[in-house]
């Protein structure tokens, strides 16, 4: 080289200064031309903004805010909002740029928080960048504070692609999500640094945990970090959950490659499994968008130290095939969010010198932007109402043949991306007509447009004009939701403080007058210091069951000294009415759903209680001092405790209402417990129900929006060793409660309870509850919409239409059937899958369906029953022909019978059939019989029954018929003008007896296969014994209260149960015997074990004997013996043979000449 420079023309040194005079020159020029320009046109060039003393060293904490603010104030006003979305350990700010158009002028100076981001847009897409997650990988929180400079300074000079880019996406810049990593770590360190002390390095956060590995991940095989240990995820978590982002890239440093989900397996093996998510192909086009438009990262052959030979195909791999990564974030925003996210390697050091980040940013800048473009590819679009118009929140959209689906954002906005190809794309959301789009063309380049309007459901029954019951409409929707807006943000709860009973009355009180279109404020009772047990009514048309709407309930303060269900189910009922009307997604849950909140279930041990108790006893019974959680009656332990009032009250309660789906909010831990409470055993131990699924699915619904509940370590000061998978546990299984409300629920009802704990301190100090509602309000709103999942419907008679009370649904397979309401509806909750339905009622032939349950909504099922005496009726006619007799159902007396009953039993029937029979009785109806009619009808009773004298003596004893006597009048005969006062004096008390016969307990017999059992004996308390009959059904008539029941059938064994009579309906149960294997009062297995024995012994003693006879007889077994010499020793002989011997051994002796036949036949014998 330098003997190169010395054989340079001389002219050229020579003329050397003089150039360098004009470049100067030059230069100063083209600077103050620029000035120029930036200050008439506020335009420059892409070289220009990004100065040489940009890339000439990595920005620290100082300088990272400043350089971040010095990006936004690069674009025009309204392009760029700065704020923190939390700190790390060390108290760092987590710093976000915002970059969008139309945002207003805000920048905040300071660490302004997440709520300063601004609104969200309509529209607009969400994306994501995050950067230097591993504190000692910096060249991507370099790149993307090049890039804020980039977009922001490219739209203020009019760069058409990165307006267009801007104008129609809503990008977030993260820059540092580990700040104090970075400041611990080394520049020029490569990565060499990994075997120090933990945390040397750089890459974990200050308290030495790695932030890519402590995300909840679908299959964990061990404890997640803590949220406290991570405070960095925490914040990400909270933050992607406040947003809907679509796509994201998470960049590192360590190799050059896009990495796609999934990052982990089930089987964990460290390297070489493809984990394939089910938009695969949507994850390899991202990745390839990226790659492609990297120089190195394309080649697929970084060539790092150290991993020389290391290749991906196109510069992209499956992270779980290049090496397992368990609790990493991009698998977390897939699975638990709508968001698609790669992780980018960026260069093979870590940490390189500053000299090499120009040309890092060079080799990444059109990846990046073309990533942000991607986000415009698949399918995009709005669901709206096609009544109201307004967009509809968290609707779920899914793709045939892809099984991942997404939800809609808060204006009812969705961007599903997709390769390109054709799809079918289907909306649900509960309260609406789901609709499927067929054969949607997706194109390389912009998305799609695909406008869902969903038509809200109608649920109504066959209209009659005797019926009481309202019927579901929607017809006063467009005036509730008309002042609608699409940017409406929900309103928040204001009202955080203890209520007292006093401040609790009045706080329900005003919700009840303030908002009376919607609620309805009652009372089950009262406690034993008589305070009110008040529950509020949340629903569309309050004080009405609308058929085909669930009912669902919330109980809080149980426990007096556990009050923080309570204060959160305040928080709910001001948050429900303040947002209906205006918040969609509350309006869709009122209007689908009625809602009973009860803050306090034990009022009295609320006022003992004292704030600030985390784990005393104060104020946790009743005035009683009962445990009301151990007072319900239980199926393996007797409750020997008195029932309390409040137990009393809720019992009823949940018999009168058709309650799906329910929650009781205790305190002390920080979990989701579900049924079985208990065990037969008393033990510890998993107590499955035969809904184990439906349990876990509904517990993970509120504690996956808990992030706290949801890592399962709920108190590690208090309880260190305490772990609960993903925030919830069988309850058995934690440990044992007798008597507990929620397996009531589910053995007694059609309701199925879990119970929720909301927090290690019973009774948290008052500046406390804002954190609690925060933290549990997604939680609260996502249970309750749980109560639309698996199957609903109607149960029809198939002669009039009308719905079926009391009909049982059973499904195959789960040994816990439902039945059905006042008019026909029932609610079934089942996890996805494909079941066989069967919907039986007395006096009906059953039906059978197979049904497929899926993830989105419940699925409606109706039944049409037919009678079952029709069928025979029919079937006789056939036989019979034309002359066949009309008995039965085709008799008009029995149809209009039939008819009488239904009436009564329907809601409000008794009031409506005295209405309409009091027009129609004529007074030739009031008259007596005549003597005659009367003589025949009397001789008859006498001579069919001389020897009873009293009939209802006779009812009950030979019918086992309760009977009353009614004496309707003081006079024996009175007038004939009389009967009309007399019929309209007693009318409703007879009336009310017709009623009074479908109340009692009503009841079906079976075996484990389903087959009925007829000709059971139940006994009723020990005294009442009833049969059951064809069908295995009995009805018995017993006052309101807890009642035993013992089922004694031939061939199977005793099964003893507990009901709860309610005082205005009939209570069912549903008895399943086991086969009685026992013989002579003994179980099986010991009888066929002693027969055995005795048989062995049997068989033994035989053979011994025959061995000691063969012993004996060896010397005449051959057929010889001696002749005889004298007649007496000879008899001697044979009777001495005969002693050892059943047989005689002389049936062939040889004879002599002298020997008679006589002889010989005599010896025969002997």
């Amino acid at each position: 080289m330098a003997s190169g420079r010395d054989k340079r023309p001389p002219w050229r040194l020579g003329r050397l200064p003089l150039l360098l005079c004009l470049l100067l020159l030059g230069s100063s020029a083209r600077a103050a031309h620029i000035k120029k320009a930036e200050a008439t046109t506020t335009t420059t060039s892409a070289g220009a903004e990004a100065a040489e003393g940009q890339f000439d060293r990595y920005y620290h904490e100082e300088e990272l805010g400043s350089a971040l603010r010095e990006a936004a104030a690069a674009g025009p006003p309204g392009l760029a909002r700065l704020f923190s979305i939390g700190r790390s350990v060390e108290g760092r700010p987590l710093w976000v740029l915002r970059l969008t158009a139309g945002l207003g002028s805000l920048i905040p100076e300071g660490d302004a928080g997440p709520d300063a981001a601004g609104p969200l847009l309509p529209g607009r897409p969400q994306v994501k960048l995050v950067g230097n997650m591993h504190g000692d990988e910096t060249v991507s929180r370099q790149v993307l504070i090049y890039l804020a400079r980039e977009l922001a300074a490219g739209y203020r000079r009019g760069d058409p692609r990165l307006v267009r880019l801007l104008n129609t996406t809503d990008v977030y810049l993260l820059p540092s999500l580990n700040p104090d990593g970075f400041e611990r770590a080394r520049e020029g360190d490569c990565g060499l640094g990994d075997g120090g002390p933990p945390g040397a390095s750089g890459r974990d956060n200050s308290r030495g945990r790695d932030l890519n590995r402590s995300f909840p991940d679908q299959f964990s095989t061990g404890e997640p970090p803590a949220l406290d240990e991570v405070p960095e995820v925490r914040a990400l978590i909270e933050w992607i959950r406040r947003n809907r982002f679509v796509l994201s890239g998470n960049l590192h440093g360590g190799s050059v490659v896009a990495s796609y989900p999934f990052d982990d397996s089930p089987e964990h093996k460290a390297t070489g499994i493809y984990s394939k998510t089910s938009d695969d192909e949507v994850f390899k086009y991202l990745a390839k968008a990226y790659a492609s438009n990297h120089p190195i990262m394309k080649t697929g052959e970084p060539h790092c130290p150290g991993d020389e030979d290391e290749t991906f195909k196109d510069g992209i791999t499956n992270g779980a095939h290049w090496y397992d990564v368990e609790g990493g974030m991009q698998d977390y925003n897939y699975v638990w969010a709508n968001c698609f996210e790669i992780t980018l390697e960026l260069s093979c050091c870590k940490y390189p010198p500053a000299s090499q980040l120009r040309q890092e940013w060079e080799n990444n800048r059109e990846s990046l932007i073309t990533l942000i473009e991607k986000v415009h590819i698949g399918v995009k679009g709005f669901v709206k109402d096609s009544i109201t118009g307004s967009g509809l929140e968290n609707a779920t959209i899914s793709v045939a043949g892809i099984n991942h689906n997404i939800t809609t954002g808060r204006f009812g906005d969705f961007y599903r991306l997709l390769v390109p190809g054709t799809y079918n794309l289907t909306v649900v959301l509960t309260g609406y007509m789901p609709l499927t789009v067929t054969n949607v063309v997706v194109k390389e380049g912009p998305a799609t447009e695909v406008d869902f309007s969903l038509r809200p459901t109608v649920t109504s029954v066959i209209p009659d004009a005797t019926e009481a019951v309202a019927t579901a409409s929607t017809v006063a929707i467009p005036n509730i939701l008309s002042g609608t807006s699409s940017s409406h943000q929900p309103i928040q709860p204001k009202d955080f403080h203890h209520h007292h009973f006093p401040d609790m009355e009045i706080f329900l009180r005003r919700f009840a007058n303030e908002y009376p279109n919607i609620t309805r404020l009652y009372s089950l009772g009262k406690s034993v210091e008589s305070r009110e047990l008040y529950v509020m009514e949340i629903s569309d048309n309050p004080g009405v069951h609308e058929p085909g709407e669930p009912e669902f309930k919330y109980i809080g303060n149980m426990h007096g000294n556990e009050v923080v269900g309570r204060e959160l189910l305040l928080n709910l009922i001001e948050y429900l009415c303040k947002n209906f009307g205006t918040d969609p997604e509350v309006t869709d849950l009122v209007h689908s759903t009625r809602i009973h909140l009860m803050p306090s279930m034990n009022p009295d041990g609320y006022e003992k209680s004292q704030e600030g108790d985390s784990i005393s006893v104060i104020g946790r019974n009743n005035s009683n001092n009962f445990d009301l959680n151990r007072n319900f009656p239980d199926q393996f332990v007797q409750i020997t405790d008195p029932t309390q009032p409040e137990t009393i009250a809720v019992m009823s309660w949940m018999k009168s209402y058709p309650f799906v789906l329910s929650a009781n909010l205790h305190g002390g831990s920080l979990v989701v417990n579900y049924p079985f409470d208990d065990d037969e055993q008393g033990l510890a131990t998993y107590s499955k129900s035969p809904d184990d699924a439906v349990f876990q699915q509904i517990a993970l619904s509120y504690s996956k929006e808990n992030s706290q509940m949801f890592q399962g370590r709920p108190c590690k000061n208090m309880y260190p060793n305490e772990y609960f998978p993903h925030g919830i546990t069988n309850g058995a299984s934690w440990y044992n409660v007798p008597g507990g409300m929620q397996d009531w629920n589910y053995l007694q009802t059609n309701c199925f309870e879990v119970t929720i704990e909301l927090g290690c301190v019973k009774y948290p100090f008052e500046k406390e509850l804002p954190n609690f509602w925060e933290q549990n309000r997604r939680s609260l709103i996502q249970f309750m919409k749980q109560v639309h999942q698996g199957v609903k419907g109607f149960v029809l008679d198939a002669t009039d239409g009308r719905g079926i009370l009391n009909a049982t649904i059973s499904v195959a397979e789960i040994n816990h059937p439902v039945t059905t309401y006042k008019t026909g509806d029932y609610w079934r909750l089942l996890v996805p899958g494909t079941y066989k339905i069967t919907a039986s009622a007395r006096g009906y032939n059953p039906v059978t369906k197979n049904v497929t349950v899926k993830s989105e909504g419940a699925i409606q099922v109706n039944f049409t029953l037919v009678r079952s005496s029709t069928d025979s009726n029919n079937e006789s006619k056939k036989g019979k022909g034309a002359s066949t007799s009309t008995s039965g159902a085709s008799d008009p007396t029995t149809k209009e019978f039939e008819t009488l009953i239904k009436d009564l039993s329907a809601e409000n029937g008794l009031e409506s059939l005295m209405l309409r029979s009091a027009s129609n009785l004529a007074l030739a109806l009031y008259r007596y019989h005549s003597y005659k009619d009367l003589s025949e009808f009397l001789r008859g009773l006498v001579m069919n029954y001389p020897h009873i004298t009293n009939l209802t003596d006779y009812s009950v004893t030979y019918g086992h018929c309760p009977e009353i006597t009614v004496y309707t009048s003081c006079c024996y005969f009175p007038s004939a003008a009389q009967l009309p006062s007399l019929w309209a004096d007693n009318k409703r008390s007879l009336l009310s007896m017709l009623v009074e016969v479908h109340k009692g307990v009503h009841g079906f017999v079976k075996d484990k296969t389903g087959e009925p059992i007829s000709k059971a004996v139940i006994v009723l308390n020990e005294g009442i014994k009833v049969h059951t009959k064809e069908g295995g059904y009995f009805h018995v008539l017993l006052a309101p209260g807890v009642h035993n029941i013992n089922a004694i059938a031939d061939g199977y064994q005793q099964q003893h149960s507990q009901v709860f009579v309610h005082h205005d309906a009939a209570s069912s149960v549903v008895i399943v015997l086991d086969t009685d294997n026992r013989i002579f009062g003994l179980p099986r297995e010991l009888v066929v074990t002693v027969s055995g024995a005795t048989m062995s012994a049997l068989i033994l003693t035989a053979c011994i004997i025959s061995c000691i006879c063969s012993i004996k007889s060896d010397r005449h077994k051959d057929g010889f013996h001696r002749l005889r010499q004298h007649h007496d020793e000879y008899e001697d002989e044979i009777r001495m043979m005969s002693t050892g011997s059943k047989k005689s051994l002389l049936s062939r002796e040889f004879q002599d000449e002298t020997d008679t036949e006589e002889e010989t036949l005599y010896s025969s014998k002997h």
